[in-house]
């Protein structure tokens, strides 16, 4: 069985009004956490929890960003296009997320 994208690499919001596929916190998406270490990491502007979880289409990475109140199921094609990413356009993606953020408040 291979992993393929679904809802542009993250997994399918479970409401249907995000297609970004990213999610509230705490929300009852399937995908349970698989075995293996849960991972946190911080700094003075952010933090992140990161976990492997098993759903019906294969092992995702969740990311929860506690302080926000969000998290998103990443697939491995997704994984790996991040690799292929500039610091420049990861740097316009967060000034884009900030910028929605900003918007929802």
């Amino acid at each position: 069985m291979t992993d393929a994208p679904a809802g542009g690499g993250g997994d399918a919001d479970p409401v249907g009004d995000d297609p970004a596929g990213d999610h509230r916190a705490g929300d009852d998406r399937a995908g349970q956490p698989a075995a293996g270490p849960t991972i946190e990491v911080a700094n003075e502007f952010a933090s992140v929890v990161v976990f492997k979880v098993a759903t019906g289409n294969g092992h995702r990475v969740r990311v929860v960003a506690p302080q926000q109140g969000r998290s998103i199921d990443l697939d491995p094609l997704t994984l790996e296009a991040l690799t292929f990413q500039t610091p420049e356009r990861l740097s316009q993606l967060l000034a884009e997320a900030y910028r929605r953020q900003e918007g929802d408040g």
